[in-house]
This record gives structure tokens, C-alpha cells and sequence, in this order.
């Protein structure tokens, strides 16, 4: 139902680029791969990364990257791609705050 709304909200990105912060196994990024030319998904854990990138081409999705790294670290050079949307959904800790730093700086959707 979530991942439902998301694409609701979404629907015309056909052009944007989508970051996903915190992306886990993909799941949002892929949900949104339709919505938008490109999604990128970060996460610190590279098993989860790997997941993902195995759930991309299990379901034959070709415009998402997914990169294992922290985000308050990786951040700041993925917005160089001015994202149409950020979708973040931290770990139980939260955001971090220089992530959320630099995405209150730049201010995307």
C-alpha cells in the first residue's frame, strides 16, 4: 500500500532523477524505477545492496543503481545529478544529521 502511494505521488518524473536513501533491498527504489529516468539507491549494509541489485534484475529493471556507502558521505556528490525527488527512509537511529543538512541546502521534493 505504500509503495502505491509513492507511485501515486509520483507519476510524472519521467525525466527526473530519484534518490533513495537508506534503500535497504530496493524496494522503494524499484517501485519508483517507472516513474522516473533514473533511481538511485543508497545503503550502508552491502548485503542489502546486493539484494537489491539482484532484485533489479530479477524483475528486468534497468534504471536504477544501487551503491553501497554511507549516506552522509555519498550524498553530496549524488546531488551534483539534481534529483527531482529524494525519498528517505532512515534506520531506526534517523536520518543523520549532515545528510539532512545537506538535503535541507538543496531542497528537493
Amino acid at each position: 500500500m505504500l509503495y502505491g502511494l509513492l507511485r501515486s505521488w509520483t507519476r510524472e518524473l519521467p525525466e527526473g532523477i530519484v534518490l533513495d536513501l537508506y534503500c535497504g533491498g530496493g524496494g522503494i527504489a524499484l517501485s519508483l524505477a517507472g516513474a522516473a529516468r533514473k533511481v538511485v539507491g543508497v545503503e550502508l549494509n552491502p548485503a542489502a545492496v546486493a539484494d537489491a541489485k539482484a532484485n533489479a534484475e530479477r524483475n528486468k529493471i534497468g534504471n536504477c543503481d544501487f551503491y553501497a556507502a554511507a549516506v552522509e558521505l555519498l550524498l553530496p556528490s549524488l546531488l551534483d545529478m539534481r534529483p527531482e525527488l529524494v525519498v528517505v527512509d532512515p534506520p531506526r537511529a534517523g536520518l543523520h544529521a549532515k545528510a539532512a543538512a545537506t538535503l535541507l541546502e538543496l531542497a528537493p521534493r
